[in-house]
């Protein structure tokens, strides 16, 4: 007997050869009335024969039924008789799925179809596991769960009894993420198995994130220095998905290692050990070939997503502050130079990297791609270096004339070469003086640093504050933008004898 064996059927009721080519492949087909609820959880795929004279009730329950169907995993077989009915079945299923949602779940057929189509199509699909509707789920009371987002926990964590959900913050994305403590319902090897991780997003997004992930991290990456994803539990509804892998326990994040006085030595670990295979240099003629060191990272920077009050308070800071759209144009506009490339993990912050004992653990390849080498080392700079800590008090002003400091251009350019290094505070400054120590293996000049971090520091004033710092979180963003602006203007500055001449 197959698992979830039920094909459930809609529309013109089945003949006598269809009911013969389901029980052929051990497929029970269950016939669900007009207007009746359907049960999908053991069924493993849904026929809406929507031919004269049963069209518009098939259509109807089609309409009613597409998504909660896919959502519990089944395939939809669904046939017409012409043209005209093709056409209003695609506007249904165009109105109900978002936009570009693949193809791989649902067939739309126009008949004449053989009585063998649907039963095959069944047999051949995989639904996955049936919802446990009986699963204790723990959340803490300031998260709320959506009904799809239940399902797809009750199906990921189906052989369990109970879960608690702990949120695991620190993304922009706005997937939700969680530590699950998890309840086996039966093991030979105790209830209590490792901790899980748990991410909740839209489909198409999680879909992106596991192609990249295979791609850039899965042989690029040791398996004990990267998530480790577990195949059966990830599911992908219409509206939402779920990835399911095990947690890094015990671990702490890289930022509580930063504040704990112990960051250097990870970040040195994070880019020459963990890493060290993903950030081998480009090979080819394109690696050689001249170019612009930002255009590559522009998905990263939405510079139209700065708030016009953002870029207002940078202007109380002093000087010329240019809109972003004129910022981007200027960096863009920069004169070609050569730039060290390689694959980089694209969202490189203190919470997407997990520290237990001397290992430095990426996770989140979401964002992975081929760019500049340097990328990832100013992504994590400029997160730390605005980053507010929460547990002891800054001084604004000298936090603020510090960070000054730091983002002259003299000032980037010496820390590179291991000279002396104006610091932000207390917590920060050894790792930011390990970062550009980094960067000078990663690029083929200061400059090409220089327009990276830029760049960053632009991206950094694009998201919303924090919410448990919000005032002092705004303060440095907009400082951000200021030094953006500054940066790339004296970037400019230092061709426009050059320029000139040409």
């Amino acid at each position: 007997m197959i698992e979830r064996p039920k094909m459930l059927w809609f529309g013109r009721p089945p003949s006598e050869h269809d009911l013969r080519e389901a029980k052929n492949r051990h497929v029970v087909i269950e016939v669900v009335p007009p207007g009746q609820q359907a049960n999908f959880r053991h069924a493993r795929a849904a026929v809406f024969w929507a031919t004269p004279p049963h069209f518009e009730s098939a259509a109807e329950a089609l309409e009613a039924n597409v998504v909660g169907a896919l959502d519990e995993g089944l395939f939809l077989h669904v046939v017409v008789e012409g043209d005209g009915q093709r056409k209003d079945i695609e506007r249904v299923l165009e109105t109900a799925l978002p936009k570009g949602a693949p193809s791989d779940q649902r067939r739309l057929r126009v008949g004449p179809v053989e009585p063998y189509e649907g039963p095959n199509a069944a047999l051949l699909h995989n639904p996955g596991p049936v919802a446990n509707d009986r699963l204790e789920i723990k959340v803490p009371a300031n998260v709320v769960l959506r009904p799809d987002q239940r399902l797809l926990l009750q199906r990921a964590f189906h052989d369990c009894k109970a879960i608690d959900l702990h949120p695991i913050t620190g993304g922009m994305s706005g997937a939700l993420t969680f530590l699950v403590d998890a309840t086996l319902a039966d093991s030979n090897a105790g209830s209590r198995p490792v901790p899980f991780f748990a991410k909740l997003d839209v489909p198409s997004k999680l879909r992106q994130e596991m192609r990249r992930f295979q791609e850039f991290a899965e042989h690029h990456v040791r398996w004990y220095l990267r998530p480790n994803f577990v195949a059966e539990r990830r599911i992908y509804g219409v509206h939402q998905g779920i990835l399911v892998g095990t947690f890094v326990q015990p671990s702490r994040s890289l930022w509580e290692v930063v504040q704990a006085g112990d960051g250097p030595r990870h970040i040195r670990s994070l880019f020459e050990e963990t890493l060290a295979v993903l950030r081998q240099e480009s090979a080819g003629a394109a690696s050689d070939a001249p170019g612009s060191v930002v255009e590559p990272l522009e998905d990263f920077c939405k510079h139209d997503r700065v708030p016009q009050e953002r870029v207002d308070a940078a202007r109380a800071f002093g000087g010329t502050v240019h809109a972003p759209r004129s910022l981007w144009r200027k960096l863009i506009g920069l004169p070609k130079q050569k730039w060290r490339r390689s694959a980089i993990h694209g969202d490189m912050h203190g919470e997407n990297v997990r520290v237990r004992k001397e290992d430095a653990i990426v996770i989140d390849f979401a964002q992975a791609m081929n760019g500049p080498m340097c990328a990832d080392l100013a992504s994590l700079e400029v997160w730390l270096a605005f980053k507010v800590p929460l547990d002891h008090a800054v001084d604004r002003e000298a936090w603020r004339e510090a960070t000054e400091r730091l983002y002259r251009p003299e000032a980037i350019d010496f820390a590179m070469t291991g000279l002396a290094l104006e610091v932000t505070d207390g917590l920060a400054d050894s790792c930011l003086r390990e970062i550009r120590l980094l960067a000078q293996a990663s690029t083929h000049s200061a400059e090409e640093y220089r327009r990276v971090l830029a760049l960053y520091l632009l991206r950094h004033a694009t998201f919303p504050a924090e919410d448990g710092c919000r005032e002092e979180d705004e303060f440095r963003r907009a400082y951000a933008y200021w030094l953006a602006n500054r940066l790339i203007v004296a970037l400019v500055a230092a061709h426009e004898p050059q320029m000139e001449t040409v």
